[in-house]
This record gives C-alpha cells, structure tokens and sequence, in this order.
C-alpha cells in the first residue's frame, strides 16, 4: 500500500494551529512585562482594550458602599402589575368529584335539577320561608353561581354590581341622595340572596335592620316619632335612593300632611318655617327630649328667629308670666293675626 509523505494542509488546522502559539508566546512574554507593555502589545493584536487605569463596560460588583449589586437593572415601566385575583373552586371540581352533580364522567347531564343537586350538598334554606328570591325558587341556581368555580366571593358568575343590576335597577346618576349600601353595590348588606322571611327578601324587619347602622336615631327615654318607633322607616325613606334629600320619599311638608291635617291649606295667616317646608327647623323627625319633638324648649326655641326683647316689650306678653308662647300663638297656622288661637279681647294689645 502506498502511502501519502504530503498529505494537503487543512487551512482551519493551520490558523488554530497559529492562534495556539500566539497565544503560548504572548503569555510567556507579558509574563514579565509592566503593565503598559502589556497594554502596547495586547492593543497591536486587539481593538478595545483598556488603557492602564482605564474602565470597562462590566458592570461593578458592589455599590460604593460595598453592598453588592444586581448585574441586571429592573426595568422601569408605568403599566401597574396584574396581580390574578384569588380562585374560589367548587370543592367537588376541585376534587374531581364529578358524579357528585352529573350523571357520570362523561356526561354534562345533571343527575337531577340545579335545586335537587345543590341541596344534596347544601342546606335547604329554602324550606319554610316566606319570601324566596325568583332564580332559587325556579332552580335557577347557575343564574347567579358558576358551576365549577369563580374569582368571585360566593362563586358569583359576575361582581354583584353587575350580577343584581342585570334583573333590578341599578343606581342612577341623577339621585339627590342614595343608600350608601346601594350606591356600592353591597346588596347583600341588607337582602338574602337567597331567601328570608321578610318582605323584600330583607335579612331583619326593617326598623331592625335600619338600626343596626342607624344606632343613634331613636336614643332611649325620649319623645319618638310614632313610625319611627315601631320600625317603620320605609313609611318616610326610600331604601335605596331619592330625588330628596336624606332619602325622603316626598318633599316636606307634602310628606308630614300623608298622616297629618294639611293645617295650611285654607289657613289665612301662616308661620314662615311650616309654609315653606321647613318642619324640621323646629321639630326632630326621630326623636327628641322635648314635647311635639321640638329641637329645644319653647321660648328658646322661638326666640332663635323672634327678638327676645322685642317680644318682652309687648305689653300682652308682660302679663303672660311663665306661659309658653303656642298657649296663645298657633305654631303653625291661623285665621287671625298674628298667628292668635282665639280672637284677642277688645281693647287687648295683642
């Protein structure tokens, strides 16, 4: 067999070949050397290279307080993270329970309807109510809850603000006053959303349930206005929101004459607070310690508008000693002047 004495060079040898011996010759020379040789020489071969003392694009390794730093700044954005809300499954999805709603596995079939299904699970809480909300009582429980899970509390297939405003009235933009539940969304603040024995699905009688938030209204040992007392704040207030203030259902007094005599109505002469609707710049509508629920006694309270000495210089008032200012004056409407119950004796100065 004949062998080949000159087999051709590989070019690729030859250069790797050539690198390696630089590279031996360079350590062995700069082994030696200063810095600046080092410097002369390596700057001949290579672009780039830092002079003696020079910086390098590395970054440092501790700040200037010699704590160490990240070789990666974070990135400065103003998009806000998204931070994933909180999960809530289905305990029997989450186990993989499926035949515990369904017929079997594979099938989407219930093994009976919404109602029989989650109630095998679920207390009935609807047994023996009065008042049942639509979408439960028909065993339309999917209507309000996913099935399998939700980022909602209570599995809510949507946030309550949309969920109860999709079958009711939401809050509207040109209410004088709104519910501070209602105007956020917190239905659940006063209703079930299930069942109850209250009309409106409400989770207490009504004066109840105002007066767990309203704890000041009706304070104990005093004078109580009659609906107030035996709980009937719907008789005055809307629930949810009004075109008046404070959630009045009517304005005042139109709303005092639904249970009391309209006194102003074929009255010749009339007093400025009652004729302009101004009831309670003299009465509590509540409560109060006084008689007829007035905000303060009665010559204190008629002297806020009236002049004290002006009244006292009137010489019928000189002789009326401790009496009160309405044993003579209707407070709210007359025939005669000067608001007088009776017509005064002849020759009295009124």
């Amino acid at each position: 067999m004949r062998h080949d004495l000159n087999p051709p060079r590989d070019g690729r040898l030859v250069s790797r070949a050539a690198c390696a011996l630089i590279a031996i010759g360079c350590l062995g020379l700069f082994s030696g050397c200063t810095t600046e040789t080092r410097y002369r020489w390596l700057s001949t071969f290579f672009d780039g290279v830092p002079p003696p003392g020079g910086f390098t694009n590395a970054p440092p390794l501790v700040d200037d307080e010699g704590f160490p730093m990240s070789l990666i700044a974070p990135a400065v954005t103003n998009v806000p993270v998204t931070v994933r809300p909180p999960y809530v499954s289905h305990p029997p999805y989450a186990d993989r329970e499926c035949t515990s709603c369904h017929e079997s596995k594979f099938s989407n079939k219930l093994a009976g309807s919404q109602r029989t299904v989650c109630f095998s699970c679920h207390d009935d809480f609807l047994e023996n109510m009065a008042v049942k909300h639509l979408p439960a009582e028909d065993s339309e429980c999917t209507a309000c809850h996913a099935p399998h899970g939700s980022p909602e509390p209570h599995m809510t297939t949507r946030p309550l603000a949309t969920l109860c405003t999709e079958c009711h009235d939401g809050p509207s933009s040109g209410a004088v006053s709104q519910h501070k539940p209602y105007a956020s969304a917190n239905c659940l603040a006063c209703h079930s959303p299930h069942a109850s024995a209250e009309a409106k699905l409400l989770r207490q009688p009504a004066g109840e349930l105002c007066l767990s938030c309203h704890k000041t209204v009706l304070p104990e040992g005093q004078v109580l206005h009659s609906p107030a007392e035996s709980g009937e704040c719907l008789t005055c207030h809307q629930p949810h929101e009004s075109d008046q203030p404070k959630l009045a259902k009517l304005p005042v007094p139109a709303m005092c004459f639904e249970c009391h005599d309209n006194f102003l109505e074929n009255a010749a002469f009339k007093h400025g607070p009652a004729e302009s609707g101004e009831c309670f710049s003299c009465h509590n509508p509540h409560a109060s310690v006084e008689k007829h629920l007035l905000i303060r006694p009665g010559r204190e309270l008629c002297t806020e508008c009236h002049d004290a000495a002006d009244m006292d210089a009137v010489p019928a008032h000189q002789r009326q000693g401790e009496r009160l200012c309405w044993d003579c004056h209707d407070p709210h409407a007359s025939d005669q002047e000067k608001l007088l119950k009776t017509p005064p004796a002849t020759g009295a100065q009124p």
